[in-house]
């Protein structure tokens, strides 16, 4: 490959950097005659990844594999596809992602954009999937222009109450349904921010100058659709949904010239929004079919997919229109892509209806992967063709249309919706519902369509039919009791509190909480007590159900540690503070409650108490006497037990502590050190059993981090370094919760 050298230099031992062909961004495939452009992205057992200007290997071989596979296909450059987002940044969205949501999320990291000549990219496809180090490569999708809209009737009517339209005019009686609070993002290629009913400022445009307008397709399609969501209620023009939401817009293209990537641009968006807020894609994809109008969901390209993925999993609401290329995405054309047994882009993929009827126009996407159906025509708004009002040139500031339609009028009809209901929720201090809570509660209450015999493409929202559903019949469910983070002893005594309230709905049918534990399943009702008479790991799962069927479950897991005698007490560390000295040790959870004595010298020098997980902390004073402070002797009693004695040691102190689910982060620092080096760090139950050993890594300022996980017993720790060993003023408990998702939470439909 003359002119490109994709031998790096060796940066360390184990790390080796691929630099990128410094040419301008790579073009989407059709942009240059002569060049294709391919998604690729890396398998995890490749240990591949790419940031801003690299691809990285955990090993020289693997990179001497991707030379060799790009020499093959005559790969002419490569880059991120993640433009703006570095490999760090992106690494901490998917476990961020994959932490909420439970389910794991895939590294955008993983994705890149691999440019070959134009008629080569069959033949690179498949040496790339037969490579062993790709998971999936594809084709980039290509920029298609905005959806042609016909010409209809003039008519606000989607503002209009149910069944006509979705009753956004509701919002002039119930203020909290107008969108505040609320973020509404539309990735679109072009509008008018400085629109008469818009006036957007400057930061409404996310890209930050990564992600540009593009102006070849300047026929102000993103103005109508801004209009829909977002024009001011100032008494002339129209009225958006939500009018009183923050309106931002993001083109899918890149910067410095032309480059489609609609993946890169919502991931670019995912660190800045937040649960709650809303993503609209008003772009469609090019699919299986050879016509002109071969228009699918986004979702059918597999980096857009998961792109989206990751937006919802990060709890942010993501609403895509379905396309119109008139398919029935059920059909075996789409490759089951669009069955949500086979993958769930967790998005509500929204279909265009008839404004009078509700069944589904011609061109409409339809099956049962279409949530909600939107207006598909008869829609007046600001831009697109100026049917209304300024249709020349220089008069985009003052244009509106009454004939805006497709799924991408539909798309801002259901997106509006879904920020009116969540503005509600955020107004009145509830937690926001995620897409399938939304695309439930709007289906059950939504307008009913038409034809179903043409195809599903769902209800007409229904604002305040959703609104009054969680006002009247949605009860609150609240558990109060054991906690995150909360530490308890073995058989000790906990309850779980559970309330109910109806509001001004009906009385709540069920509300449960349930433990799992070695002997079978037990219901809790409200001042039952906890099993923590069972050693084990417990699940206990609250349940609010109402009349109408709508449901909402959280869990917690907790793990309760076995009562134990072999050591009775145990003193961990010794720790001299000047002219006091503190000191941590355990005892059996058992003793919870009774006074631990201290010893100094075989004399009486303090108290504490034994805590609930078996803890005893304490400081007392220091000898008087400098001289015998280094080697007095320290024991712990409590009952008929003595400690080890010990005497103070400031080898090693703890700079912070950081409380995980399941774990503690120990950061450290030990004294004396000059150079980095490894010690072996020894954890001692004190229920007895083998101890346990590994090493862990200092800096030459003696400084580390280790993680520390709970198990079934009180543990201590110590350091051996050269020789010598050292306790950790550390003492892990012998029970803790491990939680996952919060144990207080509203009732939402399921």
């Amino acid at each position: 490959m003359p002119g490109i050298r994709f031998r790096g230099i060796l940066v360390s031992a184990a790390l080796a950097v691929l630099p990128v062909f410094a040419a301008p961004a790579v073009s989407s495939a059709g942009d240059d005659p002569g060049t294709s452009v391919l998604e690729v992205r890396f398998s995890q057992s490749a240990s591949l990844r790419g940031d801003e200007a690299s691809l990285r290997a955990a090993t020289e071989p693997a990179l001497d594999r991707v030379e060799q596979l790009f020499e093959r296909i005559g790969t002419i450059s490569a880059e991120p596809l993640a433009a703006g987002v570095s490999q760090a940044e992106s690494t901490a969205l998917a476990r961020r992602a994959s932490r909420l949501s439970g389910a794991m999320t895939t590294n955008m990291a993983d994705w890149y954009r691999v440019e070959v000549p134009a008629g080569t990219e069959a033949d690179a496809l498949d040496a790339l999937r037969n490579s062993g180090q790709v998971a999936y490569a594809g084709r980039a999708p290509v920029a298609l222009p905005p959806p042609v809209t016909p010409d209809f009737s003039p008519g606000q009517l989607h503002l209009d109450m149910a069944p006509t339209g979705i009753g956004a005019e509701y919002g002039e009686t119930e203020p909290r349904v107008r969108g505040g609070g609320v973020t509404v993002v539309d990735l679109e290629y072009y509008w008018t921010r400085t629109h008469e009913d818009l006036q957007l400022p400057a930061s409404s445009d996310i890209g930050g100058g990564e992600y540009v307008q593009y102006t070849a397709f300047d026929d102000e399609h993103g103005t109508a659709v801004f209009g829909i969501l977002n024009a001011d209620d100032n008494g002339f023009g129209v009225t958006g949904i939500v009018p009183e939401a923050t309106m931002k817009g993001i083109s899918p293209t890149m910067a410095p010239d032309f480059g489609y990537n609609p993946a890169g641009a919502l991931t670019y968006l995912a660190d800045k929004l937040s649960p709650g807020d809303v993503v609209l894609i008003e772009q469609q994809a090019d699919g299986p079919g050879p016509g002109p109008s071969d228009y699918v969901p986004m979702e059918w390209n597999q980096a857009s997919f998961d792109a989206i993925r990751q937006l919802g999993d990060l709890g942010i609401v993501v609403v895509e229109t379905g396309g119109n290329g008139g398919y029935d995405l059920d059909s075996p054309a789409m490759l089951g892509r669009f069955n949500r047994a086979n993958r769930d882009s967790e998005a509500i993929v929204v279909g265009a209806g008839d404004s009078v009827t509700h069944a589904p126009l011609w061109f409409t996407s339809h099956g049962s992967r279409i949530d909600l159906q939107g207006y598909g025509n008869n829609l007046v708004t600001t831009g697109s063709n100026g049917d209304l009002q300024g249709p020349g040139p220089g008069e985009k500031d003052i244009r509106y249309t009454s004939s805006f339609d497709g799924t991408s009028g539909a798309g801002p009809v259901v997106a509006g919706a879904v920020a009116a209901v969540l503005s509600y929720l955020k107004a009145t201090g509830q937690p926001p519902l995620d897409a399938d809570q939304l695309v439930g509660l709007l289906r059950s209450t939504g307008t009913p369509q038409a034809s179903p015999e043409l195809g599903q493409i769902g209800p007409l929202p229904d604002i305040p039919a959703a609104i009054a559903t969680i006002q009247g019949s949605l009860p609150t469910v609240s558990i109060t009791g054991p906690g995150d983070g909360l530490t308890f002893d073995f058989n000790s005594a906990h309850f779980l509190g559970l309330t109910c309230g109806t509001g001004a709905g009906p009385d709540l049918e069920s509300c449960l909480a349930r433990d799992q534990g070695p002997d079978g399943e037990t219901n809790l009702v409200t001042g039952d007590r906890l099993p923590t008479d069972q050693p084990g790991t417990h699940t206990l799962t609250a349940t609010a159900t109402n009349e109408l069927g709508l449901t909402a479950t959280d869990t917690v897991t907790y793990e309760v540690g076995p009562g134990c005698f072999a050591d009775g007490v145990r003193l961990a560390s010794v720790q001299p503070r000047g002219a006091k000295v503190k000191l941590l040790g355990a005892a059996d959870p058992s003793s919870a409650g009774r006074q631990a004595r201290i010893l100094r010298a075989g004399k009486r020098a303090g108290t504490a108490t034994v805590t609930g997980d078996g803890r005893i902390e304490a400081t007392v004073s220091a000898p008087k006497s400098k001289r015998l402070r280094p080697g007095t002797r320290y024991r712990l009693v409590v009952g008929g037990s003595r400690s080890n004695p010990m005497k103070p040691s400031g080898a090693v102190r703890v700079l912070s502590r950081k409380p995980l689910p399941d774990a503690d982060l120990i950061k450290g620092k030990l004294a004396g050190v000059r150079k980095q080096g490894r010690f072996t760090l020894r954890a001692r139950p004190l229920c007895g059993g083998p101890a346990t050993s590994r090493q862990v890594s200092f800096n030459r300022s003696g400084v580390f981090s280790v993680r520390i996980g709970f198990t079934s017993a009180t543990r201590t720790f110590s350091i051996r370094r050269s020789g010598g060993e050292v306790p950790l003023p550390v003492v892990m408990p012998a029970a803790r919760f491990i939680t996952g998702r919060r144990f207080i939470f509203d009732a939402a439909p399921g």
